[in-house]
C-alpha cells in the first residue's frame, strides 16, 4: 500500500537525513512511501498532483518541519490575548492543505511535529488524530513512543483498506447486472483465461472426434 507523505522540501542536511530516514521506516513496515516533487513528479498542476496521489493512497504522514524562523514576533500584539512567539518556528501551508485533502477522504493521518514548530490549523492537538512532538533527527523515529504510535497508526491503516475493499465487493451486485454490464466488470485477463481454457476443450474434443469417429 502506497503511503504519502506531506513534508516540504528540506533546506539543509538534517531534514533531509530525517526524511531519508522516515522514507526507510516506511519501506520497513511494508508501505510505499509518496513524496510529491521528491520520488514522485506530476506535469500537472501540484494541488491537482497532490489530489490525485492522495487518492491512491491509504494513508497519509505529515511531517511538519520548520520552514520560517521567527526570531522576534507577537501574535495578537496589543490585545488582551498577545502572545509573544519569539524564536518559534512556522512550517509549510502544505502541511495543512495536504492534512486537510486527506481527513476529507477518511484517510489515517499521523502527524509528526517538529519541535519548536507553531501548532496551529491541523497541527493542533485535540483533533481526531494525536500529534506527536519530534526532534526531526533518525533516532526520533526508535523510540517507544513513536513506535508505539506508529504501529497503532499502521493497523488503522490495515483496517481502513481491508474495510474499503470489502466495501466494494459489497457493492457489486451480479444479479441485477445486465449482460453488457457483467462483460464490462469482467477484466480483460480474465477473458484471455477463458479464450484460452474454450480453445483447450474444443482441441480435447477435436482430438477425442478423430480417435473415435461416429459410427453412421
Amino acid at each position: 500500500m502506497k503511503i504519502f507523505i506531506s513534508v516540504g522540501n528540506p533546506h539543509s542536511d538534517r531534514q533531509d537525513t530525517f526524511i531519508k530516514a522516515l522514507e526507510d521506516r516506511v519501506k520497513a513496515e511494508g508501505f510505499e512511501p509518496v513524496l510529491f516533487n521528491r520520488n514522485t513528479f506530476r506535469a500537472v498542476a501540484p494541488l491537482k498532483a497532490i489530489t490525485t496521489l492522495i487518492n491512491d493512497c491509504s494513508g497519509v504522514i505529515v511531517v511538519a518541519m520548520e520552514r520560517i524562523v521567527i526570531e522576534t514576533g507577537y501574535e495578537r500584539k496589543g490585545s488582551a490575548l498577545e502572545q509573544n512567539v519569539s524564536g518559534r518556528f512556522l512550517t509549510t501551508p502544505w502541511n495543512h492543505i495536504e492534512a486537510t485533502l486527506a481527513y476529507a477522504r477518511n484517510k489515517p493521518l499521523l502527524v509528526l511535529v517538529e519541535n519548536g514548530v507553531k501548532k496551529e490549523g491541523l497541527l493542533e492537538t485535540g483533533l481526531d488524530w494525536y500529534v506527536q512532538t519530534v526532534d526531526a533527527e533518525p533516532k526520533a523515529l526508535t523510540t517507544s513512543q513513536f513506535n508505539g504510535i506508529f504501529s497503532n497508526w499502521k493497523d488503522i491503516v490495515n483496517e481502513s483498506a481491508s474495510s474499503k475493499v470489502n466495501l466494494n465487493l459489497d457493492e457489486i451486485n451480479l444479479e441485477n447486472m445486465s449482460l453488457s454490464q457483467l462483460f464490462g466488470f469482467i477484466k480483460v485477463k480474465y477473458w484471455v483465461s477463458l479464450a484460452v481454457f474454450l480453445i483447450g476443450v474444443i482441441g480435447v474434443a477435436f482430438k477425442f472426434g478423430q480417435n473415435f469417429p461416429l459410427i453412421t
